[in-house]
């Protein structure tokens, strides 16, 4: 296992701001924690504290990375185990939340935010499930990533916390020709939804850098309070 703490970047919150809430950050595949650095310094300013985990995103299976990277560097980095934790996760990093649902329990969970989640999995997937350059690139746990019954997405349980869902909506991949409806560009926005969601809302921006975007970082901080977005 790679070092815990050369993969774990803390943010602590002004000392003005502290409330004792904490919110981890788990980035996509094939990104790195240094993706959701803006999420991270806008959650710090607004009093929480922030664990934005690294994990290797291409070589292992789903569960390893669940098991064996992210639980161990949540718990390195929760000091507090009375606080209130939040979840904050980008494309794959959804799916992870939802492999350790059951093992969240030692912690006082909070809300979830989900940004363009395969949660329902993505065609993208499906269609370039034979090409090996495409599955070697996605890896072990992106390449399981479709749509169809034995599918991780279709397999994990839903989350056990309240959650959101923000979605972009532009299009710049060339993937996009596989996906039906409106998408992302890796993922359809049908397929980001869940059932047990407690809300949804679509932002202008792509699969790939909305974890950056202005809008989605305002909504992230709404619902991490609120437990809604703001919608217009």
């Amino acid at each position: 296992m790679a070092n815990q703490q050369s993969s774990l970047h803390q943010y602590r919150p002004l000392p003005d701001l502290d409330n004792q809430e904490t919110v981890v950050l788990l980035h996509g595949l094939n990104r790195t924690a240094r993706s959701m650095r803006p999420l991270a310094s806008s959650l710090q300013a607004n009093g929480y504290s922030v664990c934005n985990i690294d994990y290797p995103s291409r070589y292992f299976e789903l569960n390893v990375l669940a098991m064996e990277y992210v639980l161990p560097r949540i718990r390195n980095c929760v000091t507090d185990p009375s606080g209130v934790l939040h979840f904050v996760t980008h494309s794959m990093g959804g799916m992870l939340v939802r492999s350790l649902d059951a093992h969240l329990s030692e912690f006082t969970t909070g809300h979830l935010v989900m940004l363009s989640p395969p949660n329902k999995g993505s065609e993208v997937v499906d269609v370039f499930a034979h090409n090996r350059l495409f599955m070697q690139s996605a890896g072990p746990a992106g390449s399981r990533l479709g749509t169809d019954p034995d599918s991780l997405p279709s397999t994990l349980p839903q989350p056990s916390m309240p959650f959101g869902v923000i979605a972009a909506k532009h299009s710049n991949s060339a993937m996009s020709w596989v996906l039906p409806g409106d998408d992302d560009g890796k993922v359809t926005l049908e397929n980001m939804k869940l059932e047990s969601m407690q809300d949804f809302i679509v932002i202008g921006n792509t699969h790939s850098f909305m974890m950056r975007d202005a809008d989605a970082i305002r909504q992230v901080l709404h619902f991490l309070r609120q437990g809604k977005f703001k919608h217009n």
